[in-house]
């Protein structure tokens, strides 16, 4: 039996401090907060262990509670980091 991970996606392997400000505070954007993930840069340090446990034959989970509206834009993030 391999051993298993698991990652959340926003705030460990996504950098989201650039839109947290959408959801902070009296009146939130969720939507636009969403939307906004495609600009996230990668959390490497986490990134790099999240692959070399992959690598060393561990079973990765990705968990995320990202809206269904920016489904493409995060396979497309997840794929390029």
């Amino acid at each position: 039996m391999k051993p298993i991970y698991i990652f959340d996606l926003d705030g460990t392997l996504a950098l989201i401090d650039h839109r947290r400000h959408l959801i902070e505070g009296p009146s939130k954007n969720w939507e636009a907060f969403y939307e906004a993930c495609v600009d996230d840069e990668p959390n490497v340090p986490v990134i790099k262990v999240m692959n070399t446990l992959s690598r060393a034959g561990c079973e990765i989970h990705i968990f995320s509670g990202r809206s269904d509206i920016v489904k493409n834009q995060t396979i497309k993030w997840l794929e390029t980091y």
